[in-house]
């Protein structure tokens, strides 16, 4: 009898994990930023609003949900071939925002970094960098919550 409850247990566990699995799976879907005249596409949960902030030299668009996704995209022409260098000059401009706390993680195309919030509680933002053609695209958090490092790892893992 205890096998057999058991083996129901276990089962429904199961059951219960591979639906819970395809249900985070299903919520996530290619958005593509190509009507703002951006050429990428992000990982991002379907339920994502996209708005365009500014155009022009800069077009800057925002996609983000009300579950806490929060992206900002920038696109502008590359003043540099040099991956490296555009990220260095990024991390040179948060790294002297008073509220900088620290690098947490670093890659070839950007870097997790902690702040101080005006109320002293530490969150994580991100600046991920990519070089296309002669276009330079930057994307942030943007500033509807404060994220935490798993926020900021999941938005940066929708990046394609």
């Amino acid at each position: 009898m205890q096998r057999i409850l058991f083996s129901s247990f276990l089962g429904f566990v199961t059951l219960y994990l591979c639906i819970s699995c395809d249900s985070k799976q299903q919520s996530k879907g290619a958005v593509s930023l190509m009507k703002f005249g951006i050429p990428v596409e992000l990982s991002a949960p379907k339920d994502v609003e996209l708005s365009q902030v500014g155009k022009g030299n800069l077009t800057h668009v925002a996609v983000k949900n009300s579950a806490g996704y929060d992206i900002q995209v920038f696109m502008t022409t590359a003043v540099s071939q040099d991956l490296t260098w555009l990220k260095q000059q990024k991390k040179e401009m948060i790294t002297a925002h008073p509220n900088f706390t620290k690098i947490v993680e670093e890659t070839n195309e950007g870097f997790i970094y902690e702040k101080t919030e005006s109320d002293g509680t530490l969150s994580y933002d991100f600046v991920h960098v990519k070089l296309q053609g002669d276009k330079e695209i930057s994307y942030m958090g943007g500033n509807s919550s404060v994220f935490t490092e798993k926020d900021v790892k999941e938005m940066i893992s929708s990046i394609r």
